[in-house]
């Protein structure tokens, strides 16, 4: 377990042996109280799924009839949970290597496994300042031949009275009931987080 506790405000935990997720991420408030950024894991489950925020990669999602398709190239895929489809790649589901680790940041790497069905390297880079705190997060394709792929973080915000979130998207999508996007729709107004607004409290799916 890997804790980065440099700054007097923010305070990180992450765990590389269990899909390099975060464990912790808490801000200090002007009361001297740590109070959650994101959803505190649950200490009953190790597992990314019990997390606070997860690396997703080589892809993100489901993958529709369990194939990655590049080209003419199809990739197939197998379940890698109790769900019919592959979802949110295999990063989550791994062990990573701690390259560099300091008072304040960290960088863990994801080595090729041959024997997956996407052979790939990730890296991901987590840096705690005063006020903010940064994560990067890469995907390498190691061979000649072209690979599908994609990334993203799977976050578990908490619903406290002055939580608030802000981002920017191009679309907002339909979900079907296999969890498949279905239609692209314009962001409808009480989901446009351009500006600070409430987390909601039901679930949906954006395209960011």
């Amino acid at each position: 377990m890997i804790r980065l506790t440099a700054s007097n405000h923010l305070r990180l935990t992450v765990d590389p042996r269990n899909g390099a997720a975060v464990r912790a991420f808490d801000f200090l408030n002007c009361e001297g109280n740590w109070v959650p950024v994101l959803q505190p894991a649950d200490p009953s489950d190790c597992t990314a799924n019990g997390s606070a925020m997860f690396p997703m990669v080589p892809f993100a999602n489901r993958a529709r009839g369990n194939v990655l398709r590049i080209g003419s190239t199809a990739v197939p895929l197998s379940p890698n949970t109790t769900d019919p489809l592959a979802i949110h790649g295999y990063g989550w589901q791994r062990v990573w290597r701690t390259k560099r680790h300091d008072a304040d940041s960290c960088v863990l790497v994801l080595d090729a496994d041959p024997a997956m069905p996407l052979c790939f390297e990730a890296r991901i880079g987590v840096f705690v300042g005063q006020s903010e705190a940064e994560f990067t997060l890469d995907v390498t394709n190691p061979g000649s031949k072209p690979i599908p792929a994609g990334l993203g973080w799977h976050p578990y915000f908490p619903h406290l009275d002055r939580t608030a979130l802000r981002f920017s998207c191009e679309a907002f999508w339909l979900e079907g009931p296999d969890h498949l996007p279905t239609d692209s729709l314009r962001v409808p107004t009480e989901l446009d987080f351009s500006a600070f607004r409430r987390v909601p409290s039901r679930h949906c799916t954006q395209n960011i």
